[in-house]
């Protein structure tokens, strides 16, 4: 009951027209006004989202260039194309290192 009080006070802090609903602007400026362990939390939170999406990302652009690159292996196209794609591939490996580097880091940093 008193984490539901908690909630009902901030959604009143954060309705400043008083609809009772929260529009885009009210959610903005409340969110951006937040301090402290919520803030804290909140960006936490959003950062591990955002670490998951391009973990996603990387994972969907690694699939389309190996099956690119099977496509233009099996139909014997020339070297010239597997050479341009060669440089897609190398960009790739090498944000997918960058990515792993950031992981480590942020995992060796402490918790709030």
């Amino acid at each position: 009951e008193e984490q539901l009080e908690q909630m009902d006070a901030l959604f009143q802090r954060a309705d400043l027209d008083n609809s009772g609903q929260l529009d885009f602007g009210e959610f903005t400026q409340f969110i951006s006004s937040l301090k402290g362990p919520m803030a804290t939390t909140l960006l936490a939170s959003r950062e591990a989202g955002l670490r998951r999406l391009i973990g996603l990302n990387l994972d969907v652009c690694g699939l389309s260039l190996a099956r690119e690159l099977s496509i233009v292996h099996a139909s014997r196209r020339g070297r010239a194309e597997l050479s341009g794609m060669e440089s897609s591939v190398v960009r790739w490996c090498a944000l997918v290192e960058r990515t792993e580097a950031i992981e480590v880091d942020a995992s060796a940093e402490p918790q709030p």
